[in-house]
């Protein structure tokens, strides 16, 4: 799959285009293929390093919380049945 990641707080020139592996969904996640995805200011705030010190972030890091597609794999029972998912920050629907 494709991501654009950063390695390294910096300015946008750390972004970059890479090919990463599927991941596969673990105990209370879900894999969702992604349809759309939006970047909002905390992501250039995170990716800049201004909120290293409030919210350390393992690298490589992928900015983008808000997005749309379908849910391909679950960790999660109650979940089993669903077929779109949507984000916006910490709420998720069904």
């Amino acid at each position: 799959m494709k991501a654009v990641r950063i390695h390294q707080y910096g300015r946008p020139e750390e972004l970059k285009l890479e090919d990463t592996p599927r991941t596969q969904a673990g105990a209370g996640e879900v894999l969702v293929r992604v349809y759309v995805a939006g970047v909002n200011p905390i992501d250039w705030k995170i990716r800049a390093g201004y909120m290293k010190d409030f919210m350390p972030i393992p690298m490589p890091f992928t900015p983008g919380i808000d997005v749309s597609g379908a849910v391909e794999a679950t960790g999660l029972r109650r979940l089993e049945s669903c077929r779109t998912m949507t984000s916006l920050g910490m709420f998720e629907s069904c």
